[in-house]
């Protein structure tokens, strides 16, 4: 399953809005994501944010690494149909300034399953460029977490990307917890709360967000607005961090009788 998501059909908005937590280069998804949001481009579905077990048996976190309890949060991609070996979902960072020369990002990841397929993290330059600092292919038998460390050696205005790649079956679900980065001076978002991130990158006011207006160079403003039908993506809806539960993507039959 997805993050926000509604049954198929037609409906048409004309305002959204980005959330941007309080400190993305330190977040632990426990009241928000941060402002890290999924990526549009060449991806088949979302990460998640989640607390508990997943939906799959022998698969994901039972608990988070922060409070190392069911009631803690965490991001994951879940696995199950109707994705396919080979789907990917991508969680971006807001574009951070530059780091210093000794800057690392930690983080823990969870990658429980006979179906595991892999956890890619990347870095992406204002250019565009794209730099794969780590992959992880590597399942484990047993409910824990694993500590990561990734290098950051760029110079330039970057965000980080979260691959995670659909493995051989459903048994595929892996995550992440607790994002820190480390020596690399003041670490900053290019943007403010009260500003929309373009891709370019570039900031702009926060109420241009879907004003029928190109504001940003790159269109990346106007590219989640207007009609939606869910045939192939949610849109850019997105979950609202203070909910008990997510709604999802889905076409067929529910899982319940009668309802």
């Amino acid at each position: 399953s997805s993050g926000i998501n509604a049954e198929y059909g037609d409906l048409k908005f004309v305002d959204c809005r980005v959330d941007i937590g309080d400190d993305p280069a330190s977040c632990d998804f426990e009241t928000s994501k941060c402002g890290y949001v999924d990526s549009t481009d060449n991806t088949s579905f979302t990460w998640t944010r989640h607390s508990g077990s997943t939906a799959s048996f022998n698969t994901g976190p039972s608990k988070d690494h922060t409070t190392g309890t069911a009631k803690g949060y965490y991001m994951y991609i879940e696995t199950s149909a109707p994705r396919v070996e080979g789907d990917t979902a991508i969680l971006m960072s807001t574009w951070f300034n530059v780091t210093g020369p000794q800057c690392t990002m930690r983080f823990y990841s969870h990658m429980m399953g006979d179906g595991i397929g892999a956890l890619n993290v990347y870095s992406q330059t204002a250019d565009g460029k794209r730099t794969k600092l780590l992959n992880l292919t590597e399942a484990t038998s047993t409910d824990t977490w694993k500590a990561q460390t990734v290098p950051l050696t760029t110079s330039d205005k970057f965000r980080i990307l979260f691959e995670g790649v659909r493995g051989n079956d459903y048994t595929g679900d892996l995550a992440i917890d607790d994002i820190h980065f480390e020596k690399c001076g003041e670490v900053t978002p290019l943007c403010s709360s009260d500003q929309f991130t373009c891709n370019t990158p570039e900031c702009i006011p926060l109420s241009y967000q879907c004003n029928f207006y190109d504001d940003c160079r790159d269109k990346s403003d106007e590219a989640l607005c207007g009609t939606c039908d869910f045939e192939t993506g949610i849109c850019g809806w997105r979950e609202d961090d203070t909910a008990h539960f997510d709604w999802v993507r889905h076409h067929g039959s529910t899982a319940s009788v009668y309802t």
